[in-house]
């Protein structure tokens, strides 16, 4: 049975650091191109001991990556039921698709479990992270403390309703979090 793996967490907290670990362990990663796009809607990953195909959503050329790549919910839910029906499983993360409507209504209708994985990042960490991005990219690392700390009950917020919604939801840190993705898709495994 295939699973869904969502990476929730704060701006900064290391959602898309979690995913390209994940694209690091691939044994193949073939990206998967959409006509109008110059960068991939996500990539299909054949990964040691995990029985199926894994498709990841969004880019990750780019310094933030995700769903957030694909700024458009109604195509990043569509692309994930699509993903889903094919029997994939799906790792998806990304600012925009904690979305307190959009995400408990799919958490709803799956069939398939739906686990969501609540990076823990401390909010200091968070900043840090976020102003050495801004640098990297020339844009200054100036960070509004007020968006990011309104980001970080967002994400509690979602993972609450989620959980009412169905949702398997586990708390992690930034460091356990690969293994903890790990397990759940080569083992289904169960700790909550």
């Amino acid at each position: 049975m295939p699973v869904l793996i969502n990476i929730a967490g704060t701006n900064g907290s290391g959602k898309s650091t979690v995913v390209r670990w994940l694209l690091d362990q691939a044994a193949t990663k073939e990206p998967l191109m959409v006509e109008g796009r110059s960068i991939p809607m996500g990539y299909d990953l054949t990964l040691p001991k995990v029985k199926g195909i894994v498709h990841v959503m969004g880019a990750y050329e780019v310094p933030t990556g995700g769903c957030d790549t694909i700024k458009n919910i109604d195509v990043a839910f569509k692309h994930l039921e699509r993903q889903n029906g094919m029997g994939k499983h799906v790792v998806y993360e990304g600012a925009f698709v904690m979305n307190m409507t959009r995400g408990p209504a799919f958490a709803r209708a799956l069939a398939d479990p739906l686990y969501i994985l609540l990076l823990t990042t401390p909010l200091a960490a968070c900043f840090q992270a976020i102003a050495a991005r801004r640098s990297e990219q020339g844009e200054g690392a100036f960070v509004q403390r007020k968006n990011i700390e309104g980001h970080h009950v967002r994400a509690q917020n979602y993972a609450a309703k989620m959980r009412q919604a169905g949702a398997r939801v586990r708390r992690v840190s930034r460091e356990e979090a690969p293994k903890t993705l790990w397990e759940i898709l080569t083992e289904h495994k169960e700790t909550w």
